[in-house]
């Protein structure tokens, strides 16, 4: 029975797929299986620490230069993908929302002699006055 060869354009039709595609999976029963590809270490690896204690506070262009100094031999681009996803990851934080009743909270912000200049540079001296309701976080500006 081993012997006996299959017909490739009988099963194709009858799975609706090429021919070719079921010999090689008749002859190779590994072949319809996924191999796990290795994870290669990356050229950022023995920085990371310092790159998270840094990039609250620095550029990535800065940080690749630091790092450069202690011996990175990789390029910017991937310093800068890693950055992004340091900071992604960083304000995907939930908001809390403060919600309050109506007529129960507003705010009041008042600013003096604000100076604005015109075209012509004449300075125009004013005060502004903002009061925001709470509940419906309406803005009254004068």
């Amino acid at each position: 029975m081993a012997k006996i060869k299959p017909n490739y354009a009988a099963l194709g039709r009858q799975y609706n797929c090429d021919p070719r595609t079921i010999k090689r999976y008749l002859n190779n029963p590994q072949a319809g299986k996924r191999q796990t590809n290795k994870r290669r270490p990356s050229k950022l690896d023995p920085y990371r620490d310092v790159i998270k204690d840094k990039y609250k506070t620095c550029s990535a262009t800065a940080i690749f230069y630091f790092i450069k100094e202690l011996g990175y031999e990789g390029g910017i681009s991937i310093l800068r993908d890693y950055c992004h996803q340091l900071k992604k990851a960083q304000y995907q934080q939930p908001v809390i929302r403060v919600e309050t009743a109506p007529g129960d909270v507003s705010q009041v912000d008042w600013k003096e002699d604000l100076v604005l200049y015109t075209r012509e540079h004449r300075p125009i001296t004013f005060s502004l006055f903002l009061y925001v309701l709470g509940y419906s976080r309406k803005k009254f500006l004068t």
